[in-house]
């Protein structure tokens, strides 16, 4: 029986297993974690050549949905500033702690060699923390409520900026200097059904990203005209006749480079990509700024009719209308959305189209 080896994550055997509970291999008695102890990986698991090539695929890619294809709502979206390294082994192996009835510390050793120092400090790699599920090998998920962690004595504090979504939380900032370090985790409840480790991440640069968004994830402009097309359908008796749109990121109010939005947006109005990642890459949010809809990387879609107005005009602001046509809106001339009534027997419409007859005289 093959054991996952500090070989790691991105380097597993084929046919790799988790041991039970801390069962040294010399020996049936089963051992308890103390300073100088680093326990082995945990309960048997068989995984198939099939089924690690998929987690690791699923793990360290970046998504490649089609266009058409849904997100199911418990979907956590990868990472994609982040791939687990395939040069350098993990710190600490998937580790899975002992069976508690009572809050037990279970501290790891691990040690930063200067060759990793030197890619942290150069912003190249990332050492994470990961919390798994024994159900679900390698696929990092959020770490229970009721779990504490210190690295080195200090306590971790869980933030949105240091959360890698299926790679596990960034832990760099308290364990980057050369040398020997420990983490110890303190369950409050027994976690037996869960496994850690910390992994050592390299950093996916900011062109990469721009150019597999343009490659896979960009719509036509026909696709774009047709879309818009919908959008002005009447709604509720109200047909919306033109709109105002900014060819200015909402983000930077710089002028935009690579327009995109989210796949379940419902507005003309994109956003610069380049911005939008480079401030998602300090603090992870992936919302749109424009309606506030989730829009993860691998939902962004790219705006060929939005390429065309940029590449056409040089305002700041133009005029869509109804039939995806569009003028130019003049700063000394701006335009709220303008809308009409379509139904004449609606109150409202009757209202709108009231005239009121003042007596001046």
């Amino acid at each position: 029986m093959e054991v996952l080896t500090s070989q790691g994550l991105s380097n597993m055997p084929p046919h790799a297993t988790i041991e039970e509970d801390y069962l040294d291999s010399s020996s049936d008695e089963e051992i308890e974690p103390t300073e100088n102890h680093r326990p082995i990986a945990t309960r048997s698991l068989t995984l198939n050549n099939a089924h690690v090539a998929e987690v690791r695929n699923a793990v360290s890619s970046i998504s490649t949905e089609r266009l058409t294809e849904k997100r199911s709502p418990e979907k956590i979206s990868p990472y994609p500033f982040c791939t687990i390294s395939k040069t350098m082994r993990p710190l600490m192996m998937a580790t899975r702690l002992k069976h508690t009835t009572k809050p037990t510390k279970f501290p790891f050793k691990f040690t930063v060699s200067e060759a990793l120092h030197s890619r942290l400090v150069q912003g190249d790699s990332i050492i994470s923390l990961g919390c798994f599920k024994i159900s679900e090998p390698l696929k990092a998920v959020p770490s229970p409520q009721h779990i504490e962690y210190t690295i080195d004595g200090q306590p971790f504090q869980f933030t949105p900026k240091n959360y890698l979504t299926n790679l596990g939380y960034d832990v760099t900032a308290m364990c980057s200097a050369v040398g020997s370090h420990t983490l110890t985790i303190l369950p409050n409840e027994c976690c037996c059904s869960f496994a850690f480790g910390i992994l050592i991440l390299d950093v996916t640069p900011i062109s990469s990203l721009l150019d597999y968004i343009t490659t896979h994830h960009r719509l036509s402009e026909e696709h774009c005209q047709n879309r818009i097309k919908d959008l002005f359908q009447a709604t509720d008796g109200i047909e919306q006749i033109s709109q105002q749109i900014s060819l200015k990121c909402p983000l930077t109010l710089g002028r935009i480079g690579t327009p995109v939005r989210g796949d379940q947006c419902r507005h003309i109005q994109c956003f610069d990509l380049e911005s939008y990642l480079s401030i998602n890459r300090k603090s992870p949010k992936f919302q749109c700024p424009v309606c506030s809809q989730d829009a993860q990387f691998d939902q962004l879609r790219i705006d060929s009719y939005f390429l065309r107005l940029l590449a056409d005009s040089s305002q700041t602001d133009v005029i869509v209308h109804p039939d995806a046509t569009w003028t130019s809106a003049t700063s000394s001339n701006p335009q709220s959305p303008q809308k009409r009534c379509l139904d004449r027997t609606d109150p409202l419409c009757k209202r709108q189209h009231t005239i009121e007859v003042v007596d001046l005289t």
